[in-house]
């Protein structure tokens, strides 16, 4: 299986996630590693689903078929 680089996710209307929003992940440094932190609520669950749904597709989601039809992830 070929090796998966995510550089950035895009966001809209996803989760606690209101308009869009950007997550970029690359390392200026060549360092790889990426911590999640927030309180409750702010998403952490959310990003994870939303980063499964990009790589999998729709088609290997489970409970994400109740997420908003104006959710975008990009």
């Amino acid at each position: 299986m070929p090796e998966v680089y995510i550089d950035s996710l895009t966001l809209e209307n996803f989760g606690p996630f209101y308009g869009e929003h950007t997550l970029n992940f690359g390392s200026l440094d060549g360092r790889c590693g990426i911590l999640v932190g927030g309180k409750n609520g702010a998403g952490k669950t959310h990003l994870l689903r939303a980063l499964y749904l990009a790589v999998v597709g729709e088609s290997g989601v489970g409970d994400l078929r109740r997420v908003s039809a104006l959710a975008v992830v990009a």
